[in-house]
This record gives structure tokens, C-alpha cells and sequence, in this order.
């Protein structure tokens, strides 16, 4: 944010539509660095593929950035991946609930059990609020979070 502040330039975040979902985009009050959020509409799968394109010519981007295991907030809390489904599961779930709008009845027949299509849900939705506080992003699916798909927060009509 220094350097964005001092040379002028936007700073973009590298949050993507899974972490998003999840409520994974930053810690409150510590991590608002924040000035637009360049891939908040593209699944991690899609941005680990695009990754993997653009480093075919002439890697660009870091090995690491794509072999390294996603870490929680504070480094107290344990690995993203103990807590989250693999990213193949959890991006089809947050698709088929956020974009094509399918309930948990709907998204378990397609295979997932049932216990985890509901945790998954749920803590989607419990992730609104900082979702509602996070940097504006491109949208590229029929629906993003933010302007194209809100829940309420205040009303209590959100899974618990």
C-alpha cells in the first residue's frame, strides 16, 4: 500500500473467487490493502491454469505461487486446506450455489455428501459481511460477488 500510495498506482489483490467465498479474502482491520480485486470472479482452478499458461514461454510467475499450500489469516490458525474442501470440489459447489443458484438438495445430488455441500454453504454465506467490506472486482461469470449477488446480513435470512 506504501508503494501504491507513493508512485500513484492502483494496488491490486490477488483474491480469488474460492478464497472469496470462503471468507479467505483478507483478515478484518489487518489486511485492507485493497484497491481492486483482479481475479475475486475466477475460481482457483482457473487461476492456477491461467498461471500455468502465462509461465509457458518464460515463467514469469513464481513456482511457488502455485505449489505452495494456501495458509490461513494468522498463523496461528491451521492450513486453509485442513479446513476446505480440494479446490475441484469447492469451486463446482460455489458454482453451482453462487452462479447457476442450486440449493443443497440440488448440489448433493450431483454427488457431493450431503454434510459438506451444507458447511460449504454456510460458511459461504457467513462470509458476506467481508465480502460487503472487500475492494470492488471484474466480473466475468453471470454472477460475482458483490453488485451481481448479495445476501442479507442484518435480516438473519442467511444460513447459520
Amino acid at each position: 500500500m506504501a508503494l501504491s500510495n507513493k508512485f500513484g498506482t492502483l494496488l491490486l489483490t490477488t483474491g480469488n473467487k474460492s478464497e472469496l467465498s470462503m471468507g479467505y479474502l483478507h483478515a478484518l482491520w489487518r489486511h485492507e490493502g485493497e484497491g481492486w480485486l483482479l481475479i475475486s470472479d475466477v475460481p482457483k482452478r482457473w487461476s492456477t491454469n491461467s498461471g500455468d499458461f502465462s509461465n509457458k514461454p518464460k515463467p514469469v510467475i513464481p513456482e511457488a505461487s502455485f505449489t505452495k499450500p494456501p495458509s490461513a489469516d494468522t498463523s496461528s490458525k491451521p492450513n486453509r486446506q485442513d479446513s476446505l474442501p480440494p479446490y475441484e470440489i469447492l469451486d463446482v459447489i460455489i458454482a453451482a450455489y453462487v452462479e447457476e443458484g442450486k440449493d443443497v438438495e440440488e448440489i448433493a445430488a450431483m454427488g457431493y455428501a450431503r454434510p459438506l455441500v451444507e458447511k460449504t454453504l454456510a460458511r459461504s454465506d457467513r462470509a458476506e459481511y467481508k465480502r460487503r467490506q472487500a475492494a470492488p472486482g471484474l466480473r466475468i461469470s453471470q454472477k460475482a460477488f458483490g453488485i451481481g449477488r448479495r445476501m442479507p446480513i442484518a435480516r438473519g435470512d442467511f444460513r447459520s
